[in-house]
């Protein structure tokens, strides 16, 4: 899987909006990220691209990027979802 196909499989994990993510994007100032989502993240990981991503290596994640990062190159995400959120927490 190609950087801008681990991106949107991200997002639609996330539930964001299409083309909303950037790799240089901090997790934390993301309004979608938050214990849930690092809980999504793995089952996304295990369910739909066979990967074993551990809590841990989560959180050694800064940004989008490194978190796309541990989605790997081998697997196809299911893009059956479609829901939005807004993207950045307000100040």
């Amino acid at each position: 899987m190609m950087a801008k196909e681990r991106l949107r499989a991200l997002e639609e994990c996330l539930e964001l909006d299409e083309n909303s993510l950037h790799e240089s994007m901090l997790l934390e100032h993301l309004v979608a990220w938050d214990s849930r989502a690092a809980l999504n993240v793995i089952a996304l990981a295990d369910e739909k691209m066979s990967l074993s991503v551990t809590g841990d290596q989560i959180a050694e994640c800064e940004t989008v990027g490194d978190l796309a990062g541990l989605l790997g190159d081998q697997a196809e995400p299911d893009t059956s979802m479609t829901r939005s959120r807004s993207m950045i927490k307000p100040d």
